[in-house]
């Protein structure tokens, strides 16, 4: 909880201005008070007049949160406001219920009194409810989410090269993780909270806190570096619609395209033309250098490049800076230097790249190529 309040108020400090801050804010301060709920049973804070009841009934909040934390780190997060509030009509009602539930017993000491009065508005119902609810929308949001990001990673690998476009490799293992986990909270939790036909011994419990209490670290970290670098811009209408890949694309071209045309050109317009040295390089552009329709180029890499667009661009710009880290006319330039007239965009994403292709870092290029 500490770590996540203190993240939440460094967040709050930074000049940065965009929805992935807002939400990121929301979510650590959600997950914090997700927390305080297993607090009010440990510290025995329950059996305090003043904290029985305490209305805490966000179970169904977080989920919709990480969908549209999704859509936002995409920049696909919708500018009416009124069709993001659906979400959170659920979570809304069951806060109500407990606002409703803790003035009603608020003002009574005795444990008894309270908990008829609360039964009499159905507490322990609605929090059944709410239990089953809660898992069924961690499945729902958690597709949601995962597509999104996926079609938003294909979109990016087939169209663009810039590498201020994050590829949020990190959101997506999470989400990978979270639907392993899902999974197994709904089984662990399936007989005593959902059937009610037996005692999880804490299993639900332990099982949900564990998670929660990684959750808050993963989104205080990695959440907090999202932020500061998200300063990018998205021009996706410039470019072939997100849902489209290259299968469907030749199904609407045909099949008579001239391939070994095309690669030609492709080639040319990297070894020649030097295209891989703009660090904005989009496959819109590639086409139009190359002289053919996007489709086709599309089809082309990735049938007979055998790779993405992106991959191939990155392919050219790290061999690029291996031969001029052998040049001596290149001598007087930093490696970062070198990287940036390259195509690259910062030194993070040069030295991911780089050793992803090489196998090694720069650096360690660099004191080889010299010996």
């Amino acid at each position: 909880m500490i770590q996540g309040i203190v993240y939440a108020v460094l967040l709050l400090l930074s000049p940065v201005k965009s929805r992935v801050k807002s939400l990121t804010i929301v979510l650590l301060l959600v997950m914090v008070l997700l927390s305080f709920k297993i607090l009010l049973h440990t510290l025995g804070l329950w059996q305090q007049p003043l904290f029985r009841y305490f209305p805490l009934a966000i179970d169904t909040l977080f989920q919709p949160l990480i969908y549209l934390y999704a859509l936002s780190l995409t920049k696909d997060f919708h500018q009416k406001k009124g069709s993001q509030l659906i979400h959170f009509i659920i979570p809304g009602l069951f806060m109500l219920h407990g606002l409703l539930v803790y003035f009603l017993t608020v003002g009574h000491n005795d444990p008894a009194q309270k908990e008829i009065l609360a039964e009499g508005w159905g507490y322990n119902r609605v929090k059944w409810a709410e239990d089953v609810l809660a898992l069924l929308s961690a499945i729902f949001y958690w597709v949601l989410s995962f597509r999104h990001v996926q079609q938003y990673r294909k979109w990016l690998f087939e169209n663009q090269s810039d590498t201020h476009y994050p590829e949020l490799t990190w959101i997506r293992n999470l989400l990978i993780g979270s639907g392993i986990f899902v999974i197994t909270l709904t089984v662990a939790s399936l007989q005593s909270n959902i059937i009610q036909t037996g005692s999880s011994g804490f299993v639900y419990t332990q099982l949900f806190y564990v998670y929660l209490s990684f959750l808050i670290y993963f989104f205080a970290i990695n959440g907090r570096n999202q932020v500061l670098s998200s300063q990018w811009t998205t021009n996706r209408e410039e470019s072939i619609p997100i849902k489209e890949t290259a299968a469907t694309l030749l199904e609407t071209t045909g099949q008579n395209i001239p391939f070994d045309d095309i690669r030609e050109a492709i080639i040319t317009c990297f070894e020649e033309k030097q295209l891989h040295l703009d660090p904005d390089l989009s496959l819109k552009q590639l086409a139009a250098a190359a002289g053919y329709p996007i489709a086709q180029v599309s089809a082309t890499i990735n049938r007979h490049f055998d790779q993405n667009f992106r991959n191939l661009v990155n392919s050219y710009r790290v061999a690029e800076v291996k031969k001029r880290l052998s040049d001596s006319t290149y001598q007087h330039l930093t490696l970062l230097g070198i990287a940036l007239d390259c195509g690259f965009n910062s030194e993070a994403s040069f030295y991911r790249i780089f050793r992803k292709f090489d196998g090694a870092s720069p650096k360690t290029y660099q004191r080889s190529s010299k010996q």
